[in-house]
């Protein structure tokens, strides 16, 4: 299961890294930092149609907060639809920084009263399925997995970590 999303994560951000070549390439929209501010008000050439298409059937689910437990740095990221089940994580400016999933124990680290039949590590609390927070080349939070909680191997239980500030739509 986690090679499966890696993979597609890798060609989500190969997309994400395609839409910004196509933006550089073109003289009109290279300058435009953020693609809300297209001016739309003219015919748009073909490039420029294709952008703002691939930009407007993103399908925003919900936000999060992520905090370097380190330097107490933080971004809010938005929660857009991927492949499947997964969420992708996207900056201000539209671009894929990571991905969301269910935290799946693949290490098989954590005890069985605290995962589901499938792997998936549950809230302590609801029994609802911990989701991660996989960042990988954002400038401003250092690249990792975040989650709500943390597995404590001394005491036998989930902590909750305060990494993660998640709210869905």
């Amino acid at each position: 299961m986690p090679g499966s999303l890696d993979a597609w994560f890798h060609t989500a951000t190969q997309t994400s890294q395609e839409m910004s070549d196509l933006k550089a390439g073109c003289s009109s929209v290279a300058s435009v930092e953020n693609a809300d501010t297209l001016d739309t008000s003219g015919a748009l050439s073909p490039l420029e149609a294709t952008i703002q298409k691939a930009v407007d059937s993103v399908h925003e689910v919900g936000s999060v907060r992520l905090i370097d437990e380190s330097t107490a740095d933080h971004y809010v990221f938005k929660l857009v639809e991927g492949q499947g089940e997964t969420l992708l994580l996207m900056d201000k400016r539209k671009k894929v920084v990571g991905m969301c999933s269910e935290w799946y124990d693949d290490s098989d680290t954590i005890p069985e009263e605290h995962k589901d039949q499938d792997g998936i590590v549950q809230h302590p609390e609801t029994q609802e399925p911990l989701m991660e927070f996989r960042l990988h080349e954002f400038p401003y939070l250092c690249d990792g997995t975040y989650r709500e909680y943390r597995y404590l191997e001394d005491h036998g239980n989930l902590q909750a970590t305060h990494a993660v500030d998640l709210e869905w739509f």
